[in-house]
């Protein structure tokens, strides 16, 4: 609850309803979230611009980290399907 509101100004049951909307699934990949935190599967991450602060959606424990690093370029993003898409032909 305190993380929720403090770092994203989002209540539980807001963030509830962004988890149902999305049907318990990362926005991204489309896949339930199955990292394990202290034995449990983890929630979603609230994700949101870094400049704005503007909340998006909820992503994966492997898509949230992985558009980070990315710095959210959608040009390196597409690079980056083009490269593996390139080098997984058969």
């Amino acid at each position: 609850k305190w993380h929720l509101k403090t770092h994203y100004g989002l209540t539980v049951e807001q963030y509830d309803a962004m988890f149902l909307a999305q049907r318990g699934l990362c926005a991204v990949c489309r896949r339930p979230e199955m990292s394990l935190r202290r034995g449990k599967v983890k929630s979603l991450d609230v994700d949101h611009n870094h400049q704005t602060g503007q909340i998006r959606e909820l992503l994966c424990g492997a898509c949230n980290p992985a558009l980070g690093l990315l710095k959210e370029d959608p040009l390196r993003i597409r690079a980056l399907a083009d490269y593996i898409e390139r080098h997984n032909a058969k």
